[in-house]
């Protein structure tokens, strides 16, 4: 039914299935009926609301798939969630664009501006990249895991001029394709916690569809992650008066 109407209207989809498990097998039927990629909206936590325990996986899916709506494409998309991931808010779009880093090949960038976007952004700097939010610079050869795709990019400069980009696998080193033009986003849930930050459902458009599979269960959950934040946050604002007490 989702699969046909979709087919029908050509509008963007979200759906929010009750857990994290209903959610993948959703977006995985999804994929099998149209063939092309469905995208999954995933919670930042390893367990729903535990603060502590990021699962930088999903933080990865998360940048990805708000890095997907932010840019335009023929066909509308289609997006899998849950109530946990609805519950965190994400970046605005204008802060997402406004930080986020274009390259493109054969036009100029200096590794020492690309050098400092990145510390900016908090990625660290390494010998070699092997998880998203690493680059490492090698003579005209920088290295960046972007928190926006599954791979991680070369890019050779002959001085200050973009000769290649690449794609690469991290175990072989070796490249897996070509490509004119990539995005690099940081790690949005880092960076732009207490930023104006705002709902995914301010984020979509307007005219998006959105179908809910048990509407109170989902009401329920994010009242729930709305009150752990809420003690969470008064937990934090505690400990700093109590520090400050001290060195007072």
């Amino acid at each position: 039914m989702a699969a046909t109407s979709y087919q029908l209207q050509e509008r963007p989809y979200l759906f929010i299935l009750p857990t994290h498990e209903d959610a993948a097998y959703f977006q995985s039927d999804l994929e099998s009926a149209f063939e092309k990629q469905v995208l999954f909206f995933p919670s930042s936590y390893r367990k729903p609301f535990d603060f502590t325990q990021l699962d930088s996986t999903h933080v990865l899916q998360r940048a990805e798939t708000l890095s997907a709506l932010n840019h335009t494409s023929e066909l509308p998309k289609m997006v899998v969630t849950y109530p946990e991931a609805v519950a965190e808010k994400v970046i605005n779009r204008q802060d997402l664009e406004k930080n986020t880093l274009t390259i493109t090949q054969n036009t100029k960038l200096s590794i020492d501006f690309i050098n400092e976007f990145l510390y900016e952004y908090d990625f660290e700097r390494v010998d070699f990249v092997y998880e998203p939010g690493q680059f490492a610079i090698r003579g005209g050869i920088v290295d960046i895991f972007s928190f926006s795709n599954d791979l991680p990019y070369r890019i050779e400069f002959f001085g200050d001029e973009i000769e290649s980009i690449r794609t690469f696998d991290i175990e072989s080193q070796l490249s897996v394709g070509k490509i004119h033009t990539v995005t690099i986003v940081p790690n949005v849930q880092a960076k732009f916690l207490a930023n104006n930050h705002i709902s995914l459902l301010e984020y979509i458009d307007r005219n998006s569809v959105i179908w809910i599979k048990d509407v109170q269960f989902t009401l329920d959950i994010l009242r729930e992650g709305y009150k752990k934040a809420s003690q969470t946050m008064e937990s934090v604002i505690r400990r700093g008066y109590k520090k400050q007490s001290r060195m007072d």
